[in-house]
């Protein structure tokens, strides 16, 4: 793994009340890799000191889905040691992705995305406006935070050559591909593009040679709410989304438009009034 693929890096995103947005899903680089770095490492700081920075007074917040002000969920109410921490960049979108693996005391595996004001390439700052997690921790889908960073750990993520990137649409079309498997919605004809091989992740269980099982069930609920980090330069996309209520979180990586490996995380179902 190269080093700048595994920076401990954290990300914001889109709160529940704007899940069917669309920000920022142009092709045009809106913000530098390095603007973004430099963003996220004050929040990385803020949650390794368990304090809100002074500077994100006023940013959204939702956690598996809610809404809470920042502090008073489960990142920034105390101090946050992480064993892994790693990010991608979506410069077109001004956005990142941080999985964040922490053993303890309290376990947890955490998918944070990054969403940012500002636009870096025309002198803009590169300011945070919206933080969206999915936290899981124990009795959420197969949780075991130790085998979940043994695993993840393994995962090769060397950068893609420029000139072998594949675009952010075809990365995008074969992540939704697999996604529609769920709920009927393969019949929109999309083939799912079944890289050799291909290793799974879900929660903490590998399975290392194929990502087409286990096989959904047609007929139940579908993958809804997508909210995308896209990231060529690591063949990346990751996506928070909600399946049957189950606020999860979703990392893939794709060569020469070839899924090679997927790793799901869920928590436990949001039961609303």
């Amino acid at each position: 793994m190269r080093p700048h693929a595994s920076r401990l890096l954290v990300g914001l995103g889109l709160s529940p009340g704007l899940f069917h947005s669309a920000l920022g899903q142009g092709n045009a680089d809106r913000c530098q890799r390095s603007g973004l770095r430099n963003a996220t490492d004050m929040y990385l700081e803020s949650l390794a000191a368990g304090v809100v920075d002074p500077t994100h007074a006023g940013i959204r917040y939702a956690e598996n889905n809610r809404d809470y002000t920042l502090g008073r969920g489960t990142l920034n109410s105390k101090p946050l040691n992480t064993s892994r921490s790693f990010s991608v960049f979506d410069q077109a979108a001004c956005a990142s992705y941080t999985e964040l693996v922490v053993r303890g005391p309290t376990p947890y595996v955490v998918g944070v995305q990054l969403r940012f004001f500002g636009d870096d390439a025309a002198g803009e700052p590169v300011r945070a406006r919206l933080v969206d997690v999915v936290v899981t921790g124990a009795g959420d889908y197969n949780f075991d935070a130790g085998r979940t960073l043994d695993v993840a750990s393994r995962v090769d993520w060397t950068p893609v050559p420029s000139g072998a990137q594949d675009p952010r649409e075809v990365l995008q079309a074969g992540v939704d591909a697999y996604l529609d498997r769920w709920g009927w919605r393969a019949e929109i004809g999309r083939p799912v593009p079944w890289g050799t091989p291909c290793g799974r992740l879900e929660g903490s269980v590998f399975t290392p040679d194929s990502c087409a099982t286990p096989t959904p069930d047609p007929a139940g609920p579908v993958v809804i709410d997508r909210r995308y980090v896209i990231d060529p330069a690591l063949g990346a996309v990751h996506l928070l989304a909600t399946l049957d209520n189950a606020p999860s979180s979703y990392l893939f990586r794709l060569v020469q438009g070839k899924l090679v490996y997927v790793s799901v995380m869920a928590a436990k179902p949001v039961v609303r009034a």
